[in-house]
């Protein structure tokens, strides 16, 4: 290719070798980064204090989705579809409720009951608090 030749031509001349950039050229690959790979955001974004980008478990108004923390470790196995919407957590919530309310056993039912934590929501409710507690400790 030709710009690998001229690349080889300059470094063989080390025409380069002292070259450091001064004033607003030291910052053009930061300043190409963010214009080409940074997220678009728009007013709805930045004012809305609903929008999905804003916090985890916030509700979407139109859809019903919840906004969930992801595990970028996992990020190959996430799925949009199968993000929880709060129509399904809300029935959830009460079917747990109800399960707990039919126990027989008196102990289960003076024990604090998170319900967040068995449901639909619970493996980004973990995921939130490893984030939440990584941030904490450094």
């Amino acid at each position: 290719m030709y710009d690998e030749d001229y690349r080889r031509k300059l470094g063989s001349e080390n025409e380069f070798k002292d070259y450091h950039p001064q004033g607003r050229d030291r910052f053009a690959l930061h300043t190409f980064v963010l214009q080409k790979c940074y997220p678009r955001l728009d007013v709805n974004v930045s004012t809305g204090t609903n929008h999905l980008l804003k916090s985890p478990f916030c509700i979407h108004p139109k859809t019903g989705n919840v906004a969930v923390p992801l595990n970028v470790d996992k990020i190959a196995e996430f799925d949009v579809s199968k993000c929880p919407r709060i129509d399904r957590v809300v029935e959830e919530l009460a079917s747990l409720q109800a399960d707990r309310e039919a126990d027989e056993n008196e102990d289960s039912k003076n024990r604090k009951f998170l319900a967040y934590k068995h449901g639909l929501l619970a493996p980004y409710v973990e995921n939130f608090e490893k984030f939440a507690n990584l941030a904490a400790t450094s």
